[in-house]
């Protein structure tokens, strides 16, 4: 879908929802000539502000949209409580693409690249806190900001608080960019992942992009930032501060002074990696490069960086530095891609403790091996509890990797055993199959028969939920051919995990996804290829209490519609593969 010549709209993911604009008193009629919305692009309605409070609002079924323009200078003004803006709520879940633009232009948004000329008298304050706490808005993946150069206040505080995975797309070009401009513009998004769609450059002035990523504890991907210069007060103060998944940051900044990034790293992932210009020289620790971090320099003329020598783990992916709207190419030295299938299964710590393999009773005692960086393989018995006494655990540090398989004697079938913590928090990646083929899982799609990962990560005591567990989503399960209750219960109450495994199989069996992510609270997207029609049978509650407002990714050969907790996660949007 071309986005940028679409009106900005919102599309409900719930029935009967009622999405209002309310434009606050003091926005009148020197800001906003109208605003109005549509369902079909030909039958408007729409409001004069008048000297008071004012709304608009609109209501929609699920996946039903409505496009929205406006005829206004600013849709907000002067600093200070919610009368001086304009704020969209809703009564359920929500998410807005399309170009932003039109809520100034109108049918003309598209060509649009600056912001309305406006008189200083009125302190227009164009988007400020346009969604600010709004807590049905759950995606802004598609929504465009075309402008090259962001006047005072623009965008502040936009979208803070909102439960948000994916951010706009935006481009700050060089040119020289207002006071405040993007100051916590998604503060404590706590849901927000990927901000890799916005690029900033030019000129940076008083608190521009103060505190824009603060608090989002679940941001991986974060933005681009390029050759800026600072100017002024100018400062990146708390830029990310509490990104504690955040493992790996572009900065060009040619001259970076500690004084304007006081804090600005605080408390991120403690490995990951840094890309910096190569004349550059950064303090170490939370006012520049994070301390423990890999660093390498970036060519801010070519856009190339030397990715060989990289350690793996932290190249999560496929990297992409493509600017935003197709303006120049990004080359990339070496591989920055991890094949996950090919490593062993591997759990990864994020903060040290001990992590445990833990079993239902005394008939699951199934030994695997486990090596830590890469070290000598030992074996690991599991067993019934944690603590004294017991054996079944592994003494790890912030940092450290271990790698698990099977052991080469064993043949015994292996069920109701999973991994636990109560002090470290960590993340799994690589291929499950090395628990179940040893040395030989590459290429492996079938699961054996007497093997099976239910209960895998999740605790066998009823209402105990796992909080330690942060994140599935490079683990690979690569089965296209299951068994019976294979996967029943494996991320039941893992209420952090925010993205699923990929599940390549078309044809489901009896129980084989039985309430494989119920309590998942955190749960926002999951790719399914199954072709079967979901149900009782194949994956009753595999989605309990899964939150609305995620995406499901559905392979385009199936003929299926179930929703809720059997099938696709109510409120979900449906992407095809």
């Amino acid at each position: 879908m071309n986005y940028y010549d679409e009106y900005f709209t919102t599309e409900s993911l719930v029935a009967n929802n009622t999405i209002t604009l309310t434009i606050g008193s003091a926005v009148t009629t020197q800001c906003i000539t109208y605003i109005a919305y549509s369902k079909d692009k030909t039958n408007w309605t729409s409001i004069t502000p008048t000297s008071g409070t004012d709304t608009i609002s609109v209501t929609l079924n699920a996946n039903e949209k409505a496009y929205w323009k406006g005829d206004a200078l600013s849709l907000a003004r002067s600093y200070g409580g919610n009368s001086n803006q304009s704020i969209f709520s809703s009564t359920g879940n929500y998410k807005v693409y399309g170009n932003i633009a039109s809520l100034l232009y109108a049918d003309s948004f598209t060509g649009k690249f600056y912001f309305p000329e406006a008189s200083s008298t009125w302190n227009y304050r164009n988007f400020q806190k346009l969604f600010y706490l709004n807590t049905y808005l759950v995606d802004a993946k598609g929504l465009i900001f075309p402008f090259k150069k962001y006047p005072n206040n623009c965008c502040a505080n936009m979208f803070e608080r909102c439960p948000i995975v994916n951010a706009p797309q935006m481009k700050l070009d060089n040119t020289n960019h207002g006071n405040y401009a993007l100051e916590n513009m998604f503060r404590d998004c706590t849901s927000l992942v990927d901000a890799s769609s916005i690029e900033i450059n030019g000129t940076i002035n008083r608190n521009c992009i103060d505190q824009m990523f603060r608090g989002c504890s679940s941001l991986t991907k974060a933005p681009k930032i390029g050759a800026i210069t600072t100017a002024g007060s100018a400062s990146l103060q708390l830029f990310y501060s509490g990104c504690k998944k955040l493992n790996y940051i572009i900065n060009l900044d040619p001259n970076p002074d500690s004084s304007r990034y006081v804090q600005w790293a605080r408390n991120v992932s403690a490995t990951g990696i840094f890309i910096k210009h190569p004349d550059a020289t950064w303090e170490a620790g939370e006012n520049g490069i994070p301390s423990g971090w890999t660093v390498k320099n970036m060519n801010p003329q070519t856009q190339t960086i030397d990715y060989n020598n990289i350690t793996a783990a932290y190249v999560r992916g496929n990297i992409s530095l493509s600017a935003i709207y197709g303006r120049g190419n990004v080359l990339l030295w070496g591989t920055p891609v991890n094949n996950y299938a090919t490593q062993y299964f591997t759990a990864e710590i994020i903060t040290g403790g001990t992590l445990w393999y833990m079993c239902l009773s005394s008939s699951y005692k199934w030994t695997l091996e486990y090596s830590k960086n890469n070290g000598t393989w030992y074996n690991l018995t599991a067993d019934t509890g944690y603590g004294i006494g017991y054996n079944n655990k592994i003494s790890v540090n912030a940092g450290d990797k271990i790698r698990f398989r099977k052991t080469g004697s064993s043949s015994s079938t292996v069920q109701y055993s999973f991994f636990w913590s109560n002090t470290c928090t960590y993340e799994l990646y690589g291929n499950v199959m090395s628990l179940a083929y040893g040395d030989n899982f590459i290429g492996q799609t079938t699961i054996p028969g007497n093997y099976y990962f239910n209960r895998f990560c999740s605790t066998l005591n009823s209402g105990e939920t796992n909080t330690w567990l942060k994140s599935v989503e490079n683990l690979v399960l690569p089965a296209t051919t299951l068994t019976s209750h294979c996967y029943d219960a494996m991320f039941a109450e893992c209420t952090q995990i925010t993205k699923a495994p990929v599940l390549p199989a078309t044809t489901l069996v009896a129980h084989c996804y039985d309430a494989m992510f119920g309590g998942c609270i955190a749960l926002r997207y999951i790719k399914a290829m199954f072709t079967t029609t979901p149900g009782s049978n194949y994956t009753q509650y595999w989605v309990v209490n899964v939150p609305s407002g995620g995406t499901f990714v559905k392979n385009s050969a199936a003929t299926w519609n179930v929703t809720g907790s059997n099938g696709v996660p109510s409120g979900w949007t449906i992407e095809y593969a």
